[in-house]
Formats: C-alpha cells, sequence, structure tokens
C-alpha cells in the first residue's frame, strides 16, 4: 500500500496577524521536526501536542503560532472541527468574544481558513 504524502502549509489568519501550520497525514516526527524549524519551538511546548487524539487537533503556543493538525485529508468534519478551534484561538488573542454582535466576524475567518486549507489539499 502506498503511503500518504505529508501536506505541511503555512496559511494566515486573513487580517490578523497570525500564522497557523496546517499540515495532514504527517507524522509525529515529521511535525515537530517542522515545528522546531518553522517556529522555533522547544520540547516543553511540543509536548502539549497531543498526537494520540483521534483525528487532529488545534494548539496554540506561546510565541502565536498555531498549528492544525490533521490525520486524514478526506476527515472533512475534523478539519471543520479543528478550524473552529483555531478561530476561537484567533479571536481570543484579538479580544473579540463570540456573540450576537461578533459572529460575522468568525463566520469569515472561518471561510478564511476554509478556503486555504482547501487549495492546500487539492
Amino acid at each position: 500500500m502506498k503511503s500518504k504524502k505529508p501536506i505541511f502549509k503555512i496559511i494566515d489568519s486573513g487580517i490578523y496577524p497570525y500564522q497557523i501550520l496546517f499540515t495532514v497525514q504527517s507524522t509525529e516526527t515529521e511535525v515537530v521536526k517542522y515545528l522546531k524549524k518553522r517556529f522555533i519551538l522547544d520540547d516543553e511546548e511540543i509536548s502539549y501536542i497531543d498526537f494520540n487524539n483521534k483525528g487532529g487537533r488545534a494548539v496554540q503556543f506561546k510565541n502565536g503560532a498555531m498549528l492544525l493538525w490533521v490525520k486524514d485529508k478526506y476527515a472533512v468534519p475534523v478539519i471543520g472541527h479543528e478550524i473552529f478551534h483555531i478561530t476561537e484561538f484567533v479571536m481570543s488573542k484579538v479580544d473579540i468574544p463570540l456573540n450576537n454582535d461578533t459572529s460575522e466576524a468568525y463566520a469569515y475567518l472561518i471561510e478564511h481558513l476554509w478556503k486555504q486549507i482547501l487549495k492546500a489539499i487539492q
């Protein structure tokens, strides 16, 4: 059986100044190596990533960088779930709580992230 090629893509958070590493079909070793090189993270921060999670993980690091890791690029519900967590992280950092007055800003960010991720996995 042919192994799935990992995808690593830095995506932006639109008008907000944060970078997200989106990765799919990647091993724990590959993700850790990339994070240490690209985001200069230490072992303590990386230890917070639970690679035993069933389908994916969203993590926010102290330096503002974020990780959106999904095991399978066809796990669309999992990608959507983790995009929501990334959206929560970004909006929390810019002090925009989710409510009736701000929900459209959340929706635009979710749409923006989806567009970049769909482009990355095609």
